[in-house]
């Protein structure tokens, strides 16, 4: 309304006062547009560096199946709070991980597995019934 008014009276300050803070508007939305587009990228990045870099290296996938699994236990167990993945082996062509992590309210860690499908980069925590069938056996002995 003020810039109407100073518009109509002949003030050509107040059109170019407007037509500033108006660009600034619009490059703050859009510099916080890309800083949201890096963050979407960033939470990414480590599941397809394993498989989109031509001759990716193990570490590349050691290091994309660690994130999932860690955010896979904070999305999965509400209470979670810091995991960790402490060690990992192969069995089945899926990378297991054991992931501990800090209840919330409580100052115990506790201790999850997790499977990660190096192939689909999908990550699973098996009940707590069904995690023998993914834990090591005996040196030696074939696991997959």
């Amino acid at each position: 309304m003020a810039f109407d008014t100073a518009h109509r009276n002949g003030d050509k300050r107040a059109g170019k006062a407007w037509a500033s803070t108006a660009s600034a508007t619009i490059a703050l939305l859009f510099l916080t547009l890309i800083a949201l587009m890096a963050l979407r990228y960033s939470a990414t990045a480590a599941d397809d560096t394993a498989s989109s870099v031509p001759g990716s290296t193990e570490q590349a996938r050691y290091m994309a199946g660690k994130k999932r699994c860690e955010f896979f236990v904070l999305q999965k167990i509400l209470s979670a709070r810091q995991p960790v993945a402490l060690d990992h082996w192969d069995i089945d062509g899926k990378r297991v991980f054991r992931v501990a992590f800090n209840m919330s309210g409580k100052g115990e860690q506790t201790e999850r597995l997790c499977v990660y499908d190096l192939e689909t980069r999908s990550a699973l925590l098996p009940a707590l019934g069904d995690q023998e069938q993914w834990l090591p056996g005996p040196p030696g002995a074939a696991n997959g």
